[in-house]
């Protein structure tokens, strides 16, 4: 297969970005075949170039789930607090504070630090310390010490 024109292989890299048809629904999108297609992600600039949009949608994905795992941790104080535990939601907020997508190995989590981590029960009566510090704080107004 030759070479494809720029604007060709700016096409290709966007619909693969943009995820909306699998390899055989991409060939036919772009008029290739799977080998055609195989041979051009091979390409040493492509690969490079897919590699970097792989890691860059891994830190998007990475970012998003960080955004919510405080939103997660709190409600699974609340849950807990009250009692009125749904398993599913617990669950959900459980896998929201553990997931990780990271791929890279040095973005990984060693298993020395992986046991020094925090388990989540313990993450909880921190947050939970840390909640209610932050509320005797308040009802001693600021820069009041508490007696």
């Amino acid at each position: 297969m030759s070479r494809l024109s720029k604007r060709r292989n700016l096409e290709l890299l966007s619909s693969i970005v943009k995820g909306r048809f699998g390899l055989e629904e991409l060939c036919v999108e772009h008029r290739m075949n799977l080998e055609q297609l195989a041979r051009w992600a091979l390409q040493p600039s492509t690969a490079r170039t897919l590699e970097g949009l792989r890691r860059l949608a891994d830190i998007r994905t990475q970012m998003v789930i960080s955004r919510y795992r405080a939103h997660a941790a709190a409600r699974l104080i609340e849950l807990t607090a009250d009692g009125d535990m749904p398993e599913t939601a617990r669950k959900s907020c459980v896998d929201l504070l553990t997931t990780n997508v990271a791929r890279d190995e040095e973005a990984e989590m060693s298993e020395v630090e992986f046991e020094n981590a925090l388990s989540v029960g313990e993450l909880r009566e921190l947050l939970v310390s840390e909640g209610s510090q932050t509320a005797e704080e308040t009802d001693q107004g600021p820069g009041k010490e508490a007696v």
